[in-house]
């Protein structure tokens, strides 16, 4: 894969990207209540003379998130020994080198998993990872569009987090990142958390007239106005459009105090009540 070396990003700019990829293997997906009291769940198992490699995996990625690398990697290498076909070790032990602070040594051991399983999503996904942290968001963007191609069902948040990476890595990226975001737009819907995330960025390239377009969008699946109301405001205040901007605050706080006593006295409408106060408070 050929490395974008010349378009690599400032370090800033990747910590923000990476964090759009936290990690979260399908091994774990079975743990239950708080790591330690599953630790000692799978090693009373364990000792009791399991011998199942799902077992050894499990505890190492529990091993891992609490940050204990070498029995981490010890339960990677006894799961490796008892079912020596298992792709999740590979995947797992690259999130281990990724934790670690070494992406180079994860780039290299996902992608030998990749060149035998070139359709294994996760280790798309990690590799993903990797090659953020070694500034190469280009390569990283490729493997979660192919991510998104081998998904039957792929969900908002596979294309919110293919664009969060994106943005991430600097404005350059901000236009193709609205774009893999109309795809899922295309493909599943007007939902609101794809338009929002896209009036987001938008917002960020001054595109204020397409985010305004999208709020109405998506405006008949919300039965609470002041929600969209609120968005228009700060949409048209970021704009520059002061006057027209308060008048979607007054309205917002109006459709509130109109609203039944029950929904006004909940934490979110005090909290957007105090807010649009605050707005319609505040110079021009």
């Amino acid at each position: 894969m050929r490395r974008s070396r010349n378009r690599a990003p400032a370090r800033h700019l990747l910590i923000a990207a990476a964090s759009a990829l936290a990690l979260t293997l399908p091994s774990l997906s079975a743990a239950h209540g708080p790591t330690h009291h599953a630790i000692e769940d799978l090693s009373a198992r364990i000792e009791a003379g399991g011998t199942s490699a799902n077992d050894f995996l499990r505890r190492g990625e529990l091993y891992r998130i609490e940050r204990k690398w070498d029995a981490a990697e010890r339960d990677y290498d006894r799961a490796a020994q008892l079912a020596p076909g298992l792709r999740e070790v590979a995947v797992a032990r690259a999130a281990l080198y990724l934790d670690r602070g070494r992406p180079d040594r994860a780039k290299a051991a996902i992608d030998r998993l990749l060149s035998d399983h070139p359709d294994h999503s996760e280790a798309l996904r990690v590799r993903a990872m990797a090659s953020v942290a070694l500034g190469w968001p280009l390569e990283a963007a490729q493997d979660l569009d192919r991510r998104i191609e081998l998904v039957p069902h792929p969900t908002p948040d596979h294309y919110i987090e293919r664009a969060r990476l994106l943005a991430g890595c600097g404005e350059q990226l901000l236009g193709r990142a609205v774009r893999g975001l109309d795809e899922g737009i295309v493909r599943l819907g007007p939902i609101v958390s794809l338009e929002f995330c896209a009036i987001e960025l938008e917002m960020q390239q001054g595109l204020f007239d397409s985010a305004l377009r999208r709020l109405e969008d998506v405006a008949p699946q919300f039965d609470r106005k002041e929600t969209l109301l609120e968005r228009r405001g700060e949409i048209l205040t970021a704009a520059g459009r002061v006057a027209e901007a308060r008048e979607a605050f007054a309205a917002a706080l109006a459709a509130i105090e109109s609203g039944p006593p029950e929904r006004r006295g909940g934490r979110a409408a005090r909290e957007m009540e105090a807010r649009l106060r605050a707005a319609l408070g505040a110079e021009p």
